[in-house]
């Protein structure tokens, strides 16, 4: 992989905090997983990702704290995971410890403090966002939500991202102002904004430095794995540290 694949957040951060998102290409693994798969529990060759990793590691300090994504709103210390650890959100405030999370959709979001001494990766699907993932991060920093600096990188745009009723009736019981964040398409189908939806929770949070990738995965096949367009799938990492001073 060459360091060219890397996407850096354009973010105004601390030059102390370190971070990318990865595509899904320069790695080895084939078919729908081609060729940067670093999920191990989406039916991908265990070998090919192994070997995508070991790749993944010459631009880190050390291995990443992967955790068990199961769409909830659990934040754990980086330095607590295990193998078995699920969480939706892994915090640090250690140095050389690399906080990261899996997507092929769903919002990643990278979250640091104007100091550079404590960040966060979070895995935000819509029922991680429908079930405060994004506040649960941001109460456990120390630094006020004023100087947080957050980083959204590359997920499903709205006008890739069709949603049932279910989806709806479940925002909008939390705050009918979700209703701007959802458009109806003029087969009677609606769409739903993951990056509006979680802009409009931190604002509410005090959370106003924010960056956007722009980037959609749906659409842009040939830079990033998209669950809807293909399952199963591979996923690409969202990837966060603070290098020692």
């Amino acid at each position: 992989m060459d360091p060219s694949e890397l996407i850096v957040p354009n973010w105004v951060a601390p030059k102390v905090v370190r971070a990318f998102f990865t595509t899904r290409n320069g790695g080895y693994s084939l078919g729908n997983f081609k060729s940067f798969n670093l999920s191990l529990t989406v039916g991908d060759d265990e070998k090919n990702v192994f070997k995508n990793r070991q790749k993944l590691h010459q631009f880190l300090p050390s291995p990443p704290k992967w955790v068990k994504q199961v769409h909830g709103n659990r934040l754990v210390m980086a330095e607590d995971v295990e193998e078995s650890t699920e969480a939706d959100a892994v915090f640090t405030k250690r140095p050389n410890t690399v906080c990261g999370i899996m997507t092929a959709d769903c919002l990643p979001i990278l979250v640091t403090n104007q100091n550079g001494d404590e960040i966060a990766a979070i895995h935000a699907g819509w029922k991680g966002l429908a079930c405060n993932i994004i506040k649960k991060t941001i109460e456990r920093f120390e630094s006020s939500p004023e100087s947080l600096i957050v980083q959204f990188g590359p997920a499903i745009s709205q006008r890739q991202y069709e949603v049932r009723d279910d989806f709806i009736d479940h925002f909008l019981q939390l705050d009918e102002k979700y209703i701007k964040y959802v458009t109806e398409r003029p087969d009677g189908t609606y769409c739903a904004d993951l990056f509006g939806i979680a802009r409009y929770q931190l604002e509410k949070l005090d959370v106003n430095l924010i960056y956007d990738s722009k980037l959609c995965t749906l659409t842009e096949e040939d830079k990033f794995f998209s669950h809807r367009r293909h399952n199963p799938t591979g996923r690409m990492a969202a990837l966060i540290w603070i290098e020692n001073r």
